[in-house]
């Protein structure tokens, strides 16, 4: 049996990266092979996350200066208790890179990384790091690639979600849907949702589920800028499943500046409901198949925001089709692809 630590940097507790985290671990449970630990180094704001997994499946650090999870790490790291580390962020990544050098142990170190990797923000040649790469994305994968990383050491593991039986159904009036954090102009970008919106020239109504430090901020924008809307978002607040409270919709929505793969947009598609999103780094261009699930627009771009959107709302999508259209991000092969990248360092 693999013992494999996954160190994981600080989080919401709510988001794309949590729910990978809980299907990685319910995937290693199901297996006699590998036996994870989760690490948490830095503390999580939503600490109830943590109810997802076993005590004994975690090890957990509240939020500290650099110097103590450093040397939070080196216990970890140097403790011979892992046959492998599993490194979810870019500062991990380095860390755990240069300790396993300076402490000369021989334990395999892969990288998860749940963003683009493009040279915007912090940028870290992963050829330096790291002893082999799971790629979330296509374009993940292609940027690694154009590190100098040799491709046997990189492993395409894109997200998965399992499959339901019921499909979201086609509502009389049009009724879109936003599911994520609530960030005006940070990664989740809903000004531009906002702009897009209150452009459209026909009967609407748009509902958004999730939370974060810039809904008011949101709510001013709208009261400011375009009031004749504020009676059209319906704002639903963070469910822990905010699926069991959609039974109809028109499309989702994702307005992103930046992503990694991101699961929304796959639980939207699973359940038969369209989706929209900007072309952004990365993990929509693996998603959405043009004219059978949904489409992209041009992030930044308004006028594509809302041609996409006209087409959407006249070229009514046979939602089967659309749920079929994310049959390859199922839990099987998720596991095939899981298991070809782990055994590789048998």
């Amino acid at each position: 049996m693999k013992k494999i630590a996954i160190l994981i940097p600080e989080l919401s507790g709510r988001g794309g990266m949590e729910t990978a985290f809980v299907n990685l671990y319910k995937i290693m449970e199901e297996s006699s092979d590998y036996k994870p630990t989760f690490v948490f180094t830095n503390g999580v704001q939503k600490v109830n996350y943590l109810k997802n997994f076993p005590a004994n499946a975690i090890i957990y650090k509240n939020k500290s200066t650099i110097l103590k999870q450093l040397l939070f790490l080196i216990n970890i790291i140097s403790s011979n208790k892992y046959d492998m580390f599993i490194v979810t962020s870019k500062r991990l990544i380095i860390l755990s890179t240069y300790l396993k050098r300076i402490l000369h142990i021989n334990v395999p170190i892969i990288s998860w990384m749940h963003f683009s990797l493009s040279k915007e923000g912090i940028y870290i040649n992963l050829r330096r790091y790291g002893d082999a790469h799971l790629a979330i994305s296509k374009e993940i994968y292609s940027q690694i690639k154009e590190m100098g990383v040799d491709e046997d050491k990189i492993f395409y593991l894109p997200n998965y979600v399992d499959s339901h039986d019921s499909l979201i159904s086609t509502p009389k009036e049009i009724k879109y849907i936003y599911v994520g954090r609530i960030e005006f102009l940070k990664q989740k970008n809903l000004k531009e949702l906002i702009d897009g919106v209150a452009s459209l020239n026909y009967k609407w109504t748009l509902y958004i589920y999730g939370d974060g430090n810039d809904k008011k901020l949101c709510q001013d924008y709208i009261e400011r800028k375009y009031p004749w809307i504020k009676e059209k978002i319906k704002w639903k607040g963070w469910m822990s499943d905010p699926w069991d409270d959609i039974k109809t919709g028109s499309a989702l929505i994702l307005t992103s500046i930046m992503e990694g793969m991101p699961m929304v947009l796959i639980e939207a598609l699973s359940r038969g409901l369209p989706v929209l999103s900007s072309d952004c780094p990365t993990g929509p261009k693996d998603i959405i198949k043009s004219g059978i699930n949904g489409y992209l627009y041009k992030m930044g771009d308004l006028s594509d925001f809302r041609e996409k959107l006209y087409i959407l709302k006249d070229n009514k999508l046979n939602r089967s089709s659309v749920k079929q259209s994310v049959s390859s991000f199922s839990k099987k092969q998720y596991i095939i692809n899981l298991k070809k990248a782990l055994e590789s360092f048998d």
